[in-house]
C-alpha cells in the first residue's frame, strides 16, 4: 500500500516530461485558469500518478517505473477507474496519454495511475 509520504513530487519533470500545462502564480488569478498537471511517483518505481485538471495529451517517461505497468484513469467525481487501452505497458521509452473525455460530472479532470505489480 502506498502512503502519501511515499510519493515524490515531479518537480524536476522526470516522470511527466511533457504536457504539464501552466500553473497560475499564487494570488494572481482564479484557480479555474490553472492547467498545471500535478504528478508524483514513488522512489521505488512502483507508481506514478498524474492529476490533470484539463483535457490534453501528456508524455510520461516509462523508464521511471520498475516494471511493466497497468494504466488506469481515475474519475475523481465517482471514484471509479477506467483501464487505458493496450495496458499494461513496458517500462521503456516514453508514452503519450490523453484523458477519455469529460468525467461523470462533465468536468475535465482525471488522474492517470500507472502501477507495477
Amino acid at each position: 500500500m502506498v502512503r502519501s509520504y511515499d510519493l515524490v513530487p515531479n518537480q524536476d519533470h522526470a516522470a511527466l516530461i511533457d504536457g504539464y500545462g501552466k500553473a497560475t502564480p499564487f494570488g494572481t488569478g482564479s484557480i479555474t485558469m490553472d492547467t498545471y498537471a500535478t504528478a508524483a511517483r514513488t522512489s521505488d518505481g512502483t507508481l506514478i500518478m498524474v492529476y490533470l485538471p484539463t483535457i490534453r495529451r501528456i508524455t510520461v517517461d516509462m523508464s521511471k517505473l520498475r516494471g511493466t505497468a497497468a494504466a488506469h484513469w481515475y474519475d475523481p467525481t465517482t471514484g471509479n477507474y477506467i483501464a487505458v487501452d493496450a495496458s499494461p505497458f513496458a517500462n521503456t521509452g516514453t508514452r503519450e496519454f490523453t484523458q477519455p473525455g469529460k468525467n461523470h460530472d462533465n468536468d475535465e479532470d482525471w488522474v492517470l495511475v500507472l502501477e507495477t505489480n
